[in-house]
Formats: C-alpha cells, structure tokens, sequence
C-alpha cells in the first residue's frame, strides 16, 4: 500500500505490480519507496506528469536483478 503523499491523480488506468513471491513483493516495495523517480516520470497534457507501464517495467527489472 502506498501514501499519495504528492496528491497523485489516475488519468488514464492504473496497473498493479504483481510479484512471484512475498519476499519479491516486500522487496520492490522497498526499492519504490525510497527510489527517486524523477528520471521515470514524462509530462503529460495539462501538467500532469506520470510514469509509463514500460518506464516502470523497466525500473522493476532494474530492481531485482
């Protein structure tokens, strides 16, 4: 679970990470949490800004290799 701490909204749809065990799961948990994003998020129309399935696949495969 995590805290919308920069008030986030979902534009478009939202897509789950899903992790072959409770070890990995805790593990890109961890990473996201303390990871700085910023490289990862792209503008969008209106200002918004959000991070792409494929940016985020690719953070994740970075994660637990």
């Amino acid at each position: 679970m995590f805290v919308n701490s920069v008030s986030a909204i979902s534009v478009g749809s939202v897509c789950g990470i899903y992790a072959s065990s409770d070890a990995v799961s805790r593990r890109i948990e961890r990473e996201i949490r303390t990871a700085s994003l910023k490289s990862e998020i792209v503008a969008v129309s209106k200002g918004f800004m959000k991070i792409e399935v494929n940016q985020m696949n690719a953070f994740i495969q970075r994660t637990i290799e």
